[in-house]
């Protein structure tokens, strides 16, 4: 579609607001918070499976057995987990964790509830770039993480007491965690 354009103060306008937005940068994310027990986040959405055509299970991985009698590690409570028997074939293939897809699933959905709120965003303050700076963080961000923690408690439903989460759901968890952070 063209259009023609004669209107010499609507192109001033057009090329103000572009040259606005142009100089600044408006992005933010959701953040996890750091460490090693947080990365279950990413196993859960991706999966750990290594697909290695060579190995005997190839939906897991290999573990390689180590020279011991047993395998043990130490809880923060202080007891500790003993496996009794190390490698094949009671530890030599471990199935890995399946991809839920939590995220990837409903992407459409959230770049549609992102468009649709820029966009209302935009024509209510008449282009306003501080506002959609504060809509970002404030309206459009938790909804994207509320539309996340929707997925996971369809997705993630089973709690362990002696898992990470001890015994809470995994979506609950995410969404008392993580913040929503400018970039």
């Amino acid at each position: 579609m063209r259009l023609k354009v004669t209107s010499r103060k609507f192109i001033k306008e057009l090329e103000r607001r572009r040259g606005e937005f142009a100089s600044k940068r408006l992005a933010a994310r959701i953040t996890v918070p750091e460490g090693l027990e947080y990365r279950w986040w990413y196993f859960q959405e991706m999966g750990t499976a290594t697909h290695n055509p060579d190995s005997p299970n190839s939906s897991g991985y290999n573990i390689h057995p180590v020279t011991g009698e047993v395998l043990a590690w130490t809880n923060p409570d202080g007891s500790r987990i003993v496996v009794p028997f190390v490698g094949f074939p009671y530890t030599a293939v471990h199935p890995g964790v399946p991809a839920q897809r939590y995220i990837a699933e409903i992407e459409p959905t959230i770049n549609l509830a992102v468009g649709s709120m820029v966009g209302k965003t935009l024509t209510s303050s008449k282009f306003d770039f501080n506002a959609l700076h504060d809509a970002l963080l404030t309206e459009i961000m938790p909804e994207v993480k509320r539309q996340i923690v929707e997925s996971m408690a369809t997705k993630l439903t089973g709690t362990r007491e002696d898992g990470k989460l001890l015994g809470r759901a995994a979506a609950d968890v995410f969404n008392e965690i993580t913040t929503i952070e400018e970039v």
